[in-house]
């Protein structure tokens, strides 16, 4: 227990949980870990880059699995290429372990109109609030609905200006929808994987000590523990006791005792 309590505390002072979350060609080389209001970013000694995802689905709608394809380079040395991410199947490089989490959808949506001379691109992903360039206009993505057989993919759009909620509407691959002076269209979606990353250097620590207990605990309950005391009273009629005490099997105890007492009675008769 002291060997696992000491890999806890090492993991505790040397280790982190962060996480990362990856759009489908983006890569990263650290992570964020949320403690205690507090946010520190940690650096890994790898670039870690989303070269896929994808998700499958249930009839009810609910994700049936989920995986990510990654890539881990070092510089311009590639470490791990094409690795598949899949829920409790970790990827594990020089002491850190990084895990499939969750994941978001994101859309990558056009904006023309206004005082845009040119159409411009914005990214972003269920909850955000994303500026569109050269306007005092934002946007919030609040929802989505999955295409079906009579539509295609729609987003549900709140429209900020400096601040303040203007309308809320939905938006298709087809730009029908005018507001504000603004026109919006969605050209595609993306995936966004969360990924959480595990660094605890006191893993083998605690592993070794779980070893130690399970093997103690076999010893305790199931190995026979026998104990024999030999005494002898010093004085003008001396006696020699013998006595033993075991935790199982004590029938063949006892017929070890009885050789026991079998050799002593000869030693005594022949001394």
């Amino acid at each position: 227990v002291i060997i696992i309590f000491i890999g806890a505390l090492i993991g505790n002072f040397y280790g982190f949980t962060g996480y990362v979350n990856l759009r489908e060609g983006e890569e990263k080389d650290y992570c964020i870990e949320m403690k205690r209001d507090e946010i520190k970013r940690y650096p890994l000694n790898f670039d870690l880059k989303l070269n896929s995802f994808s998700v499958s689905f249930y009839d009810t709608g609910a994700p049936k699995e989920y995986k990510s394809i990654l890539t881990l380079k070092k510089g311009d040395k590639v470490i791990i290429k094409d690795k598949v991410l899949r829920v409790n199947h970790p990827i594990s490089y020089k002491g850190i372990s990084i895990y499939q989490n969750s994941y978001q959808r994101g859309w990558i949506i056009g904006v023309k109109g206004l005082s845009l001379h040119t159409p411009v691109i914005i990214k972003g992903s269920m909850g955000d609030i994303v500026e569109i360039p050269h306007t005092k206009y934002s946007v919030r993505l609040l929802g989505y609905k999955r295409p079906t057989k009579d539509r295609s993919e729609m987003v549900e759009i709140l429209l900020i200006k400096e601040g303040k909620p203007l309308s809320i509407f939905w938006i298709t691959n087809r730009p029908t929808f005018l507001h504000n002076k603004l026109e919006f269209v969605l050209i595609k979606p993306f995936w966004i994987s969360g990924l959480q990353i595990v660094k605890d250097p006191g893993v083998n620590i605690v592993w070794l000590g779980c070893i130690f207990l399970i093997l103690g605990l076999i010893i305790t309950f199931f190995v026979s523990h026998a104990q024999v005391w030999i005494y002898m009273e010093k004085s003008s009629s001396p006696q020699l006791i013998v006595a033993g005490r075991v935790n199982r099997n004590k029938s063949s105890f006892r017929e070890k005792m009885n050789n026991i007492f079998t050799k002593v009675e000869n030693v005594v008769k022949d001394g």
